[in-house]
C-alpha cells in the first residue's frame, strides 16, 4: 500500500511540475522567439521588405493568443 502511495505522489509531483511548465513564461518566450526566427528566416527567403519587422506581426499574434487564453478559460468554465 505504501508503494501505491508513494508512485500516486510521484506521479502528482510529475502532473504538476508539467502544468508549471505549460503555463510558464519561459516556455511562452521560448516558443514566441522559436516564431521570431523561423518567421525572419521564411520572409528573409521569399525576399519580403522589412522582414524583421513582419516577423513581429506572427509573434504578437501567438503572444497574445497565450497571454489572452486564461480570460477566455475563465469565461468558457462559468458556462459549464
Amino acid at each position: 500500500m505504501k508503494k501505491i502511495i508513494t508512485e500516486i505522489l510521484e506521479r502528482n509531483q510529475k502532473v504538476e511540475l508539467d502544468k508549471k511548465w505549460e503555463l510558464s513564461l519561459t516556455r511562452k518566450i521560448f516558443i514566441a522567439l522559436i516564431i521570431y526566427f523561423f518567421s525572419v528566416l521564411f520572409l528573409a527567403i521569399i525576399k519580403t521588405e522589412n522582414f524583421f519587422k513582419a516577423s513581429i506581426i506572427p509573434t504578437s499574434g501567438y503572444l497574445f493568443s497565450t497571454f489572452s487564453l486564461n480570460s477566455i478559460r475563465s469565461i468558457w468554465e462559468k458556462f459549464q
